[in-house]
């Protein structure tokens, strides 16, 4: 099942700050009805007495400010679009292989004797 929104960063809206969202596919403003489209940012606002940011509210009931991306860069180095996990370049992989092979040769190669 795909989510309806994702994190994309913060905004102030109203004196505050506010995660700011995009749309993964076709929401309802909570107070206009209006349709926020896949790809169009929004706020979420709390539930009267539920305490939980839940009701999605487009950029007309609730005009915000975009205060730029949230994260640090590690995650959002991990969150890039095509990471894979564990995948490296094979040039890196080769050129730290030989560094160990550098560093253990020795080593390495007792082990192999020992073994055979």
């Amino acid at each position: 099942m795909r989510g309806v929104s994702k994190l994309v960063g913060e905004a102030r809206c109203g004196g505050e700050r506010r995660p700011l969202y995009e749309a993964l596919r076709g929401l309802i403003c909570a107070v206009c009805a209006a349709p926020i489209r896949e790809g169009e940012r929004f706020t979420r606002h709390a539930v009267p007495g539920v305490g939980a940011a839940l009701l999605p509210r487009c950029g007309r009931c609730a005009p915000f400010e975009h205060l730029g991306s949230g994260g640090s860069p590690l995650l959002k180095s991990l969150l890039k679009p095509g990471h894979e996990e564990g995948a490296q370049p094979a040039e890196p992989r080769r050129e730290a292989a030989k560094k160990v092979e550098g560093r253990l040769g020795a080593a390495l190669a007792r082990s192999r004797k020992r073994r055979a």
